[in-house]
């Protein structure tokens, strides 16, 4: 740390009046069990450098750096905040007894910096230190809450950030900084919950610290790269006495599990302590780093990740499309059973393919046209299902499927209206797609029409509503086929844990099976083969035939066909199993082995043909 005396370059903790205060800062929203802070703490500081980058050509950079150096208490720039915590009774931490002060720097180029007029309270400066909850962002981008800051202040010990930005708009370099205190009664008035580095109170903002030796020892107190002298526009944040949980590894891990898109199609590029993150060395890092990733999909193969992530991104045309009116609730139409069956015959090849989605929005009282895509691929047996979605590059990890099963399913939402009315619809931390009055409103004011709604919970539903209609009719075992041909589940039901000493009714459903087979339908038949990730045989296996009526369960009419007239082959000539029925329009096959295959053929190719089937695994006890 700079040996100059810094004590004249004070904080103010202002006192109030009688108006409300407010403490803490919501911190639950950004530090959950399942989302740490760690991980929050690195989404809101990349979602803001996206959003201020200023060349669409050029990459955002951040820096990410630690430090550590000793100080002289007396002569700190925070001696102040640490004084002011020791009167409100918060903890400082031991090293500052022991004159050390470790920090962690997050530094942006080729963006905004923090613009806004210096002089009005509402302008976007005084907005991101003073007003937490309000944003003049237009939507367009990856935030707009106004909280997210928050972050920033969680990962410090001492709740405190100082900050240093040099703007593209006028390359003015202001500096402030703030620090999260208690509300406490002193010599008589209330004093505020924050504290600011800055020179004097200003009717409603502050006048800031503005020499240029203040300026020069922000800088060397904290390692800053001068933004003059490099040269270059952006926003450096300062965060004293770091927690331990941010390590460099930790933020590379959780830089590549929310923006793998970014990094890859080279918008972003981050260099955290000396290691340089970018599109040429993602694969190797995620590799390096994968054990401090959360999702535990992309943490046992981040190479299957990257590799979906890649085919994905808008770089070539899509393998498929579908268009789907502004209307629809579902992907589950009759209308899209062709292409399902296509894109099915095209990952039994193992390769992976590209699905566009093309859809409507109501906006200002039309509709306009927009798309996403979506890159599937079979999930490898006995892996765990990659399931993701990303918004212009950000990944909104609770939009996803509760049994994602089978497919490995990533979606990309790029900058279009689409982008902007789903950032609207996100919950504060960004991580899912909310409903709310507030939401309502802003969706209303933004001219996005009724019902507001319908679009959000169509793409909210998609992880799971695309992989069903890729499973179809064909692939989802039904429990009401054929109950007497198997033995009924023995013992009782499993009991769940009273909550609040209130008893819970057990399950009324069973836990769904593992699929035994693989059931795929072509232009005038089906196959029917043993799952290759499938371990227990022998099972008992039943399937019910009919062309498709529009209803739910079509029923079946002996003059649309019968199964024992049509073309039945099986895989080498062997059965794979131990009897084998077709009648009518039923197919019964006891005790099949991993070696199961047939194929049906001869039906007619202008219907759908929907087929129900189930098994049993309990084979030998029926």
């Amino acid at each position: 740390m700079n040996s100059s005396d810094n004590s004249h370059w004070g904080w103010i903790w202002p006192k109030v009046g009688p108006t409300p205060t407010t403490e803490g800062l919501d911190s639950e929203i950004f530090d959950r069990d399942d989302f740490p802070y760690s991980e929050t703490f690195v989404r809101e500081a990349i979602q803001n450098s996206l959003d201020a980058r200023i060349n669409a050509e050029a990459p955002v950079r951040i820096d990410f750096k630690f430090g550590t150096s000793a100080i002289a208490p007396d002569q700190s720039l925070l001696r102040d905040v640490i004084s002011f915590r020791k009167k409100c009774d918060l903890p400082v931490p031991s090293s500052w007894d022991s004159s050390e002060m470790t920090w962690l720097v997050v530094q942006d180029f080729h963006a905004t910096g923090l613009t806004g007029s210096l002089s009005r309270r509402n302008s976007d400066f005084w907005n991101y230190w003073l007003n937490f909850g309000q944003s003049n962002k237009d939507a367009s981008g990856r935030g707009g809450r106004g909280i997210g800051r928050v972050t920033f202040l969680i990962a410090s010990e001492i709740q405190t950030v100082i900050g240093y930005t040099r703007r593209s708009e006028d390359k003015k370099t202001p500096i402030c900084g703030m620090a999260v205190l208690r509300s406490i009664e002193d010599d008589s008035s209330l004093r505020a919950t924050h504290a600011y580095f800055a020179a004097h109170e200003r009717v409603s903002i502050y006048h800031l610290h503005e020499s240029a030796d203040c300026r020069q020892s922000v800088i060397e107190t904290f390692q800053f790269l001068d933004y003059e002298e490099v040269p270059d526009t952006g926003l450096a944040l300062a965060i004293p006495y770091p927690h331990s949980e941010l390590t460099p590894d930790s933020i590379l891990a959780a830089a590549i599990e929310n923006f793998g898109p970014t990094i890859i199609d080279e918008t972003l590029v981050l260099n955290v302590d000396g290691t340089r993150l970018d599109c040429h060395s993602i694969d190797g890092i995620a590799n390096k780093v994968c054990k401090k990733m959360r999702n535990t999909s992309i943490k046992s193969d981040t190479k299957r990740y990257l590799s979906l992530i890649r085919k994905g991104l808008k770089n070539s045309p899509p393998d498929y499309r579908i268009s789907v009116p502004v209307a629809a609730r579902t992907l589950d139409y009759l209308e899209h059973r062709a292409t399902a069956s296509k894109i099915e015959e095209h990952l039994q090849t193992g390769g992976s393919c590209v699905l566009e989605l093309g859809l409507l929005v109501r906006h200002g009282g039309s509709k306009k046209a927009t798309n996403l895509r979506a890159a599937i691929a079979n999930c490898p047996e006995g892996a765990s299902p990659l399931d993701g979605f990303f918004r212009e590059g950000m990944c909104l990890p609770m939009v996803r499927s509760k049994d994602p099963r089978d497919y490995d399913l990533l979606f990309f939402v790029d900058e279009s209206i689409l982008a902007t009315y789903l950032n609207l619809c996100e919950g504060k931390a960004h991580l899912d797609l909310s409903e709310s009055i507030e939401i309502r409103q802003k969706l209303e004011r933004h001219h996005f029409d009724a019902p507001v709604y319908n679009l959000k919970r169509f793409v909210k539903g998609l992880p799971r509503d695309l992989r069903l209609l890729l499973y179809g009719d064909s692939s989802q075992p039904d429990s009401r086929v054929f109950e007497n041909l198997f033995a009924i589940p023995k013992g009782p039901p499993i009991k769940k844990k009273a909550r609040d000493g209130q008893p819970v009714p057990p399950d009324t459903l069973p836990q769904r099976r593992p699929r035994a087979f693989r059931v795929s339908k072509h232009a005038d038949g089906l196959r029917i083969v043993a799952a290759t990730d499938h371990d227990q045989w022998p099972v008992d296996l039943a399937a019910e035939l009919a062309y498709a009526d529009g209803s739910r369960r079509p029923r079946w009419n002996r003059a649309d066909f019968e199964i024992e007239k049509l073309t039945i082959t099986h895989k080498d000539k062997q059965k794979g199993c131990a009897t084998f029925r077709a009648e009518s329009n039923v197919l019964e096959a006891r005790k099949c082995t991993k070696d199961f295959e047939v194929r049906i053929t001869g039906f007619d190719t202008n219907r759908e043909l929907v087929v129900s089937w189930r098994q049993d695994s309990d084979a030998n006890g029926s």
